[in-house]
């Protein structure tokens, strides 16, 4: 169905690094890209509302209210899924101590759709080629407005390499432009851990998390 497609802007870690960082994968940048410039302005529209419902308009708001929002349209965008890693039998490659996992939530402003899905195209291309990404995983709530990335990496090396490309640094300094707020983190897991992560695992680890902006 059609969402708004945070994809992988914020997979890395658009809204910030640190113990707010995220890493992201995509294991099909043709149709990564396709669907971010499907972006759709419901979705949009309704972080919108919400915000304006409340915490006001303006630099400096406080949106802390949208993580309130209770995601009973949260769907699966993508599966998570990826060159190295499968839905079913888990892990493909050769077998590593641990991982690294990532995770993401970003709320979009309605009126910055068209500088979202130029940001994204140029993200999801360098993605597509970023060594050390195993997979990833989008999902969405459009009664939210919400966003949620999944991503799994070879090291925490691999994605900040990534989230230090030319790409995705200038998706971050615009982040506050494009979006009401947002926040990630990453941790360390085993293979085994792998095969129980799913988006309760995700929302888990983010709810502690301080808000990037």
């Amino acid at each position: 169905m059609k969402r708004f497609y945070w994809g992988l802007i914020v997979a890395a870690g658009l809204t910030g690094c640190g113990d707010d960082s995220g890493g992201g994968g995509s294991g099909g940048s043709d149709a990564a890209s396709t669907s971010a410039a499907q972006t759709t302005s419901d979705a949009a529209t309704s972080t919108a509302s919400t915000t304006s419902a409340t915490s006001g308009s303006g630099g400096g708001a406080d949106h802390s209210e949208l993580f309130l929002c209770v995601e009973t349209d949260f769907e699966d965008d993508i599966a998570l899924g990826g060159p190295g890693f499968d839905p079913e039998t888990g892990l493909t490659g050769e077998p590593q101590e641990a991982y690294l996992v990532a995770t993401t939530q970003i709320y979009l402003r309605a009126d910055k759709l068209d500088e979202f899905g130029s940001l994204a195209g140029a993200v999801l291309e360098t993605l597509g080629g970023s060594e050390g990404m195993l997979a990833f995983g989008i999902g969405s709530s459009q009664t939210c407005g919400l966003a949620r990335t999944l991503s799994i990496w070879s090291s925490e090396e691999a994605m900040l390499s990534f989230v230090m490309s030319d790409a995705h640094a200038s998706a971050m300094v615009q982040a506050p432009e494009i979006s009401f707020t947002g926040r990630t983190t990453h941790w360390e897991a085993t293979a085994d851990e792998l095969l129980e992560l799913d988006w309760d695992v995700a929302r888990a680890k983010l709810e502690d998390v301080s808000a990037s902006y």
